[in-house]
């Protein structure tokens, strides 16, 4: 006699296919936003690490930076609009152009520290025309959430869009600009965010 082959029927094979289906539709649109919100921490850490790197700057020499162009330190000093710079970026030292915060002294000298720039976060760091505020803006290319501070609190500020995926430097067109003795982002909320529009303290 011959031996009965045992193995899956059709309908047994048809059932774990469509569990796996099931776990799939389930852990991919959770594995998608874990890793938005991996990219959305990557921008904040470095809008936290900027915003320490401006008060140990003014600590020093009593005037805030803007981000300047990548260079050694100490960059060419200055006030006013930064530029808008794209990770990944190494801290700027004597010895090595990098990214940076620029200004000058009361000497008129030019001084400066470096900071760093995540892997496809854009940073940009601004102060008004005197170096006596700042306002710095976060975001990075594949989240939806921008974040800023400025000199006048210790507020974070939000603003989230899915239109902000894949757009770099998408947030830095609604900079409020920095103005001393006023909250930026209250005087100037709008941003662009979908559905909350205005800049929203976290």
């Amino acid at each position: 006699m011959k031996k009965a082959r045992k193995g899956f029927t059709l309908i047994e094979l048809l059932i774990v296919i469509a569990i796996i289906a099931i776990l799939a539709a389930i852990a991919i649109p959770q594995f998608s936003a874990y890793r938005r919100r991996a990219y959305n921490s990557s921008a904040e850490s470095d809008l936290r690490n900027t915003k320490t790197a401006e008060e140990a700057l003014f600590a020093d020499v009593q005037y805030y930076g803007k981000s300047g162009a990548t260079a050694q330190l100490p960059g060419a000093g200055g006030y006013g609009a930064g530029a808008l710079y794209s990770g990944p970026l190494n801290a700027a030292t004597a010895n090595q152009a990098g990214a940076l915060l620029t200004t000058n002294d009361q000497a008129g000298n030019a001084r400066g520290v470096g900071i760093g720039v995540g892997a496809r976060d854009d940073l940009e760091a601004d102060t008004d025309a005197n170096g006596a505020s700042y306002i710095i803006l976060t975001e990075h290319g594949q989240g939806n959430t921008g974040y800023g501070t400025d000199s006048d609190g210790n507020a974070i500020y939000y603003c989230k869009n899915d239109a902000f995926i894949g757009t770099p430097g998408v947030i830095n067109s609604t900079n409020p600009g920095a103005n001393p003795n006023q909250d930026d982002f209250t005087a100037t909320p709008a941003c662009g965010g979908s559905p909350v529009a205005n800049w929203t303290p976290q």
